[in-house]
């Protein structure tokens, strides 16, 4: 008995120095989830807040809290907790004390030193889009559609909220004037002030039509310092108002456009203004336009001065820049932080990723190691797709037209017009490129109700018709490409001729994802929207051969591992999962969670051990799948729980070869890679 002891000691000893980050303590830094190894992209920033003390920038992104140290920019923590992302983030006005909203619905109080959680608000709204502290300290308020929901920090009891009185006039910033008097409102008709004592509405500030007589909505609102100046702004102007008066003082606009972001410097001097890319300092006084700080190339969602005023933090999507004050120059980008992941490729031989999303967004990177090798510049808006020819020498992006990139030296070698007599549609239908497994022609999907054909990737050759078509594949032997629509079928063309061969039906909904198995006997498709089922076809026949179902949201990637065995299937911003498939059985045989958006794409890696999932959440994860095990497999005694009583069981099994309970990565042998899967579940619970 002692013995045996002994030797699950020794294997218990072994499998904790084995386990990988995702098992042991988690990095304050990084956070990873169970069973990834490696996180590219810190997540796309939403908003900013300096700590009152000066010292700190908590940035909100989509996977948490990202801290800096205001002074080096080095990072100093990552909090996480909201699992669909944060939206915003405010610190309460004595630094002890951090207010976030997240796609959850919900608010969270944490400690600002310790990152312990304190309390959790829900909030029945979706996207929260506006946080704030009252001056005192002692009042929480969050957007909530059409009126303002308090809360009592304190006790964490709900007050009566403000309501702007019209369910359509929705909210969309707000600030508490510096007496804690009154709080104001950007909605989508006007500027709303309430007095805080009654909860009565005493002003509603309307100056935002447009040229057309139409409102604007104003997006955001603040007051001044000294509490005499409301500023607000919507697409074509900034008003600063005055509050004795509740007349407009001065409109400020550069080129028709206004701000959808905005901020007071602290002694109140100057305002900061961001409207899409364009961000501009404003002499309050006199209302001259000072400077126009210009390294931001996508949307600005937050901006903010540090507390002494020195310093202007200004972020959104994939940017994160700090400015002197003073005299508009740039001081510092904080990188790492990046756009949604629309589409991912990885080269022939393995050793790329490509990654696309984002406006002018096409990174390249190292797959063994994470490291950035390069950004291809050049494209005129978002990269929506990206594909690599099959000899690795070239890249296809889709932008508004089709970029041709020599992967070697990473010049862009050409441009292609993705349409032939339409115009480029952004709305409806997919977006997807396609090389044929012979690299001699290119599929390409842009939105518009059509599928075209291009020798060499340059040359018109055909159209195929599919209304709405959202996804394409090509078969193995690249004879027939497959289509997949929002008309619920999937669509089997033969790439000689242009006809179509099949139409496959069954799906209650549009189709998000196609694949062809290795052998290209099984045509995969995954649903979207209402039908979030996987369904396997007989790529011949057309006839239906099995449905997976599990998602719990539209089904957005489909991939084989290379032996055919496999199938991983990635979710939407639902379901937020990838599962993973036992081809012959249709078992369940993995669930993989982490990501706080919907997952947009995945590839596998050369050698089949690592899958790669990017996300609408803006980051790339790279999940190790030998030490990844499914749910509850590591529980070999089937006793429903992972105990110890389960490493005597691999204890008892060690060595031993086929069908085995023990083996619990199922690889055939029961070895010490079966031994840190238990360990690690066995730690988790």
């Amino acid at each position: 008995m002692k013995t045996g002891h002994f030797w699950l000691l020794t294997l218990f000893i072994a499998a904790t120095c084995l386990l990988p980050d995702a098992f042991a303590q988690d990095s304050p830094q990084w956070h990873l989830p169970e069973g990834a190894w490696m996180r590219l992209g810190k997540g796309r920033v939403s908003g900013l807040a300096y700590s009152p003390d000066g010292n700190r920038l908590a940035v909100a992104s989509s996977i948490g809290i990202w801290f800096y140290d205001a002074h080096t920019y080095e990072e100093l923590a990552l909090l996480t907790g909201h699992p669909e992302g944060v939206t915003r983030i405010t610190f309460s006005p004595d630094g002890g004390l951090i207010a976030t909203g997240g796609g959850d619905e919900t608010v969270r109080l944490w400690d600002a030193e310790s990152h312990q959680l304190h309390a959790t608000f829900p909030v029945d709204g979706g996207y929260i889009s506006a946080i704030a502290f009252s001056p005192d300290g002692s009042t929480l308020a969050v957007d909530n559609w059409h009126q303002v929901i308090l809360w009592d920090v304190r006790s964490g009891q709900q007050k009566t909220p403000l309501t702007t009185g019209n369910e359509n006039n929705w909210i969309r910033s707000i600030s508490f004037s510096p007496d804690g008097k009154t709080l104001a409102a950007g909605s989508r008709q006007n500027v709303v002030i309430w007095e805080l004592a009654t909860g009565e509405q005493i002003a509603t500030l309307a100056f935002h039509e447009d040229n057309d007589g139409q409102v604007n909505t104003v997006w955001g609102v603040s007051y001044s310092p000294d509490g005499s100046t409301i500023a607000s702004g919507s697409n074509e102007k900034i008003v600063l108002w005055d509050v004795a008066t509740q007349q407009p003082r001065e409109t400020l606009s550069i080129d028709g456009e206004g701000a959808n972001t905005l901020a007071f410097s602290p002694d109140g001097s100057k305002l900061v203004s961001g409207r899409w890319r364009d961000l501009h300092l404003w002499d309050i006084a006199t209302g001259e336009h000072q400077a126009a700080l210009t390294a931001h190339l996508g949307y600005l969602r937050s901006v903010t001065f540090s507390p002494d005023g020195s310093t202007i933090a200004s972020g959104g999507g994939a940017e994160l820049h700090l400015w002197d004050t003073g005299s508009g120059a740039h001081k510092a980008i904080l990188s790492g932080h990046t756009s949604s992941i629309y589409q991912l490729a990885i080269s022939p031989d393995g050793s790329t990723l490509a990654s696309a999303g984002g406006r002018d967004e096409l990174s390249l990177w190292d797959t063994g190691s994470g490291a950035h090798k390069a950004s291809l510049i050049g494209h005129d808006w978002w990269v929506y797709c990206v594909a690599f020819s099959p000899d690795g020498n070239t890249l296809a992006s889709f932008s508004s037209d089709i970029y041709f990139w020599d992967v070697a030296t990473r010049h862009l070698k050409a441009i292609s017009k993705a349409w032939i007599g339409n115009s480029f549609s952004s709305s409806g239908g997919g977006y997807a490129l396609a090389y044929s497994p012979d690299g001699s022609l290119l599929a390409s999907l842009i939105g518009d109700s059509a599928v075209r054909l291009w020798y060499a990737g340059r040359t018109y050759k055909a159209t195929l018709r599919h209304s709405h078509a959202t996804t394409i594949a090509f078969s193995p032997n690249g004879r027939t490409l497959a289509s997949g629509g929002e008309d619920k079928t999937v669509r089997l063309w033969n790439v000689a001729t242009g006809e179509q061969q099949a139409e496959l039906t069954g799906h209650t909904d549009g189709i998000g994802a196609l694949v062809f198995s290795p052998d290209g006997s099984t045509l995969v498709s995954g649903g979207s929207w209402r039908d979030n089922t996987v369904r396997l076809w007989n790529a011949v026949t057309g006839e239906p051969k099995a449905t997976f179902v599990g998602h719990t949201g539209s089904v957005n990637s489909l991939v084989f591992s290379a032996d055919g065995r496999t199938l991983a299937s990635a979710g939407g911003w639902r379901d937020r999962t990838v599962r993973l498939w036992d081809v012959a059985t249709g078992e369940l045989k993995t669930v993989l969670r982490g990501h706080t958006g919907g997952i947009n794409s995945l590839v596998f890696s050369a050698d089949g051990r690592t899958l790669i999932s990017g996300s609408s959440d803006s980051t790339i994860l790279f999940w190790n799948l030998a030490l990844t095990p499914p749910a509850l497999a590591a529980d070999v005694n089937r006793d429903g729980i992972v105990t110890r009583a389960d490493m005597d069981f691999v204890a008892a099994r060690f060595g031993q070869t086929g069908s085995n309970e023990a083996d619990v990565n199922r690889d055939g042998v029961v070895n010490i890679l079966d031994v840190v899967l238990v360990a690690g579940a066995l730690r988790r619970h």
